[in-house]
């Protein structure tokens, strides 16, 4: 199949130099620079870690992660050391502490579904003691305050995935906020690659591919190859090097963050006031502070992957099993917590309404799957 088409080098003349200022804190000032993926800007980072302290090769990584943040890491140079994450999603700096050795250079942190590491303030202080550079994994957490402060600048580094928030096919950010730490350089990408993930992202708009299916068998349907289970999609088009493409900034440019937010957050409540009244049990985040936009509506079901399926068949499209993929970078036998979260969590999206109908079908299907 040829997608190669010349959108991307179409759309060069049409983009305000401040495509960004739509953006939120702390993404919508010239300091961001804004890459492929969210995947890209941690590579990316992680590469001028290790050329400031090319000895020290370990990074600490939490436990409960998707795999593609840490195969980025380990491309990168690093060895990933995994710290326990709990079951209420939070991370406690005395793991951390009794993972630190003579050769970790950083601690990578995740903030869950929009929702702030509340230890995050006790982990700077820790990274600080030990002489550590903290990065902030914001992928689910664009445009998200704990205690007024926006996420992603209390690290050294972090990331972002817009991507997760924004209708754009692509699109992640890096934020450096220590001065020892040099910017990375990332390219543009082609226009076969802008065409080919717009592809991917319009057929996931339209359903045409079912939630959850593999990237690699979407690869396949059109004749493509994925190398890895995780890693850069388009690494023959550059991988971990390619900048934000055009047809993202242009339509960043014209997005209202804010609207999006106040849209998330609304539809959060709404979920939350329901499940208060059905099944507060499977409930993760019982309160929605003000500062915080959400990614999903998480909730915790004996098995996520089959009360997925049957939504789906049911025509529930916007319900899927979060992370429930146990990649190889991590024991999972060592890990309880993060093991059950994986097999348990699933993901209501807050990109779309539902209607009356799909909530009591969604009641009945968990109604028997207790």
């Amino acid at each position: 199949m040829n997608l190669d088409f010349q959108l991307e080098s179409d759309l060069a003349s049409c983009i305000p130099k401040n495509f960004y200022t739509q953006l939120p804190q702390p993404l919508s000032t010239p300091k961001a620079i804004f890459t492929l993926y969210g995947r890209n800007a941690l590579h990316g980072i992680s590469l001028q870690i290790i050329k400031y302290w090319p000895q020290k090769r370990e990074i600490l990584v939490p436990s409960y992660s998707c795999g593609d943040e840490i195969e980025s890491l380990i491309k990168a140079g690093f060895t990933s050391i995994t710290y326990p994450v709990h079951s209420n999603l939070e991370i406690d700096p005395h793991d951390l502490e009794r993972c630190i050795t003579s050769k970790t250079s950083a601690i990578l942190i995740t903030h869950y579904f929009g929702f702030p590491q509340s230890n995050t303030s006790q982990i700077k202080k820790l990274c600080e003691a030990n002489n550590l550079f903290l990065i902030e994994d914001c992928a689910q957490a664009l445009g998200g305050k704990l205690n007024d402060q926006p996420l992603g600048t209390f690290g050294h580094a972090s990331i972002f995935s817009l991507r997760k928030f924004l209708p754009i096919p692509h699109g992640g950010a890096l934020l450096i906020n220590s001065p020892e730490i040099p910017p990375p350089q990332f390219q543009p990408p082609s226009n076969q690659a802008s065409s080919f993930d717009l592809f991917l992202y319009l057929g996931m708009l339209q359903n045409l591919f079912p939630p959850s299916t593999p990237i690699s068998d979407i690869y396949s349907s059109v004749g493509a190859s994925l190398p890895s289970q995780h890693g850069p999609r388009l690494s023959k088009e550059g991988g971990y090097k390619l900048s934000i493409s055009n047809i993202a900034k242009f339509l960043v440019s014209r997005i209202s963050f804010s609207d999006i937010a106040a849209v998330r957050r609304k539809r959060f409540l709404l979920l939350l006031e329901l499940f208060n009244c059905y099944y507060p049990n499977l409930i993760i985040k019982s309160v929605l502070e003000k500062n915080v936009v959400p990614l999903n509506f998480p909730i915790l079901v004996y098995n996520s992957s089959k009360v997925a399926d049957i939504g789906y068949q049911k025509g529930l499209k916007h319900i899927q099993p979060f992370w429930s993929y146990l990649h190889k970078y991590v024991k999972w036998n060592k890990y309880k917590d993060a093991r059950n979260l994986k097999s348990k969590i699933l993901a209501i999206s807050l990109n779309h309404d539902f209607s009356s109908s799909q909530l009591d079908t969604f009641l009945e299907i968990l109604s028997h799957s207790k």
